[in-house]
């Protein structure tokens, strides 16, 4: 009986949680605060934050304050918090997505008490409801990557500087003309919402009025003119039909050296530069149709509200953000700086071309978030994709497109009405 006993208390030892209290806090033996920062993503995310803690540790190692990083898969991250949630056990800090930010806004702690300025972040996630509630941890752009082998091939110039920018119909000429002498393939673009809708918002298109994030206006002749120029472009065979539906990975497609371009993002750099050898290639300025347009993404950094960490997690953020340590965490990944009043010299020079797409993009893409901003926790999920794609396929017209994708918006958001 005795043996019974034993085991099943040896059996209920591995189910108690390494943490004290009914909160999520953690210490050590020598009553050291162990902060917990739930971090999904890969080695590109949890590598430079790693960097980050091990020098935010050893400058704190005599301070009572450490911390760790928790790294999980993307898709895991909203069923994590949720569970630990309910069970009391929340890490200290978290990298959000703004998805899981919209999801969990009303669980983190105000950061007031870190000093910094709300407004200086790039993303319009820092305020919900009246309090600051998360900073961009980085930012993120689209942008146009060109072989610039190809192109030299060709003998076909492209803009180095904002005044040789290209309209999109001159970028379409210079391109069949690259394709034409060098026999490649034209251009690759990624089969997700953030850079399809990037090529939107360049004809003009948009979701609401700028001063109106309840009213929908994207049935215009502004977007039936971006969708079509794209499906006309797959059908000249300019763009890669299987990388804009999703068969293959635009990226891929770009590293196999077959395509003279694409549209894809920041974060596609270091990839690139690891791993490109058989030609030489450049970020170049993206073409525009009647507007200058690239949308920012990014992450999110929030303290958890019931840790029981609250106070030196906050201490965290402080350290994290001060200059030295946040631009060293920038160059550790090649990240696009989340503050705005941050002056960056980076390491990656090809970065500057996408800090200049930031600069010269017009203020729609942030003003369309708006939609999302008063209505936390809603979303419409990738509806412009998945139906501009089947208009492409050819399932559906534009116009079918259209309809469908405002119908998902109303969906998400009852309170948002069609202009008249």
């Amino acid at each position: 009986m005795r043996k019974i006993v034993l085991v099943c208390l040896m059996v209920l030892a591995l189910f108690v949680p390494l943490y004290a209290g009914g909160s999520g806090e953690s210490s050590s033996a020598d009553g050291t605060v162990v902060l917990e920062i739930l971090l999904s993503g890969d080695t590109t995310e949890g590598s430079p934050m790693q960097k980050a803690v091990e020098r935010f540790n050893a400058e704190y190692a005599d301070k009572g304050i450490q911390a760790q990083v928790n790294e999980i898969s993307l898709s895991d991250l909203p069923t994590q918090i949720s569970n630990r949630i309910r069970a009391g056990k929340l890490p200290a800090l978290v990298k959000n997505t703004t998805n899981t930010f919209e999801q969990f806004t009303d669980n983190f702690y105000p950061l007031d008490e870190t000093g910094l300025d709300p407004n200086d972040f790039t993303m319009n996630y820092s305020v919900r409801g009246g309090r600051f509630v998360s900073t961009t941890l980085n930012s993120t752009a689209v942008g146009l990557f060109i072989n610039t082998t190809l192109w030299d091939e060709a003998g076909v110039p492209y803009p180095t500087t904002e005044e040789e920018r290209w309209t999109w119909d001159e970028f379409v000429e210079a391109l069949k003309t690259v394709m034409e002498r060098t026999g490649c393939e034209g251009i690759a673009i990624e089969h997700s919402q953030q850079r399809m809708q990037t090529l939107l918002y360049q004809f003009g298109s948009r979701i609401t009025p700028a001063d109106d994030p309840y009213t929908l206006v994207f049935d215009s002749p502004e977007t039936r003119e971006g969708m079509e120029y794209f499906i006309n472009l797959v059908k000249e065979g300019v763009a890669t039909y299987t990388d804009i539906v999703g068969i293959d990975t635009a990226a891929n497609t770009f590293k196999s050296g077959r395509v003279a371009a694409h549209i894809g993002g920041n974060w596609s750099l270091t990839d690139f530069a690891e791993n490109i050898t058989g030609f030489e290639w450049a970020p170049v300025l993206m073409p525009y149709a009647k507007e200058k347009a690239t949308m920012i993404g990014g992450n999110l950094l929030s303290v958890f509200d019931g840790s029981g960490q609250e106070k030196e997690a906050i201490e965290f953020v402080k350290w994290f953000y001060q200059p030295e340590n946040y631009k060293q965490y920038l160059a550790d990944a090649n990240y696009l700086s989340g503050m705005k009043s941050l002056d960056v010299d980076y390491t990656l020079e090809e970065l500057a071309v996408f800090q200049q797409e930031l600069a010269a993009s017009c203020n729609t893409p942030n003003e369309d978030m708006m939609i999302q901003v008063n209505h936390p926790g809603a979303s419409y999920g990738n509806t412009i994709r998945d139906n501009w794609t089947q208009a492409i396929v050819g399932e559906i017209t534009v116009d079918e497109a259209i309809d469908r994708i405002i119908n998902d918006i109303i969906i998400a958001y009852p309170d948002v009405k069609e202009a008249q």
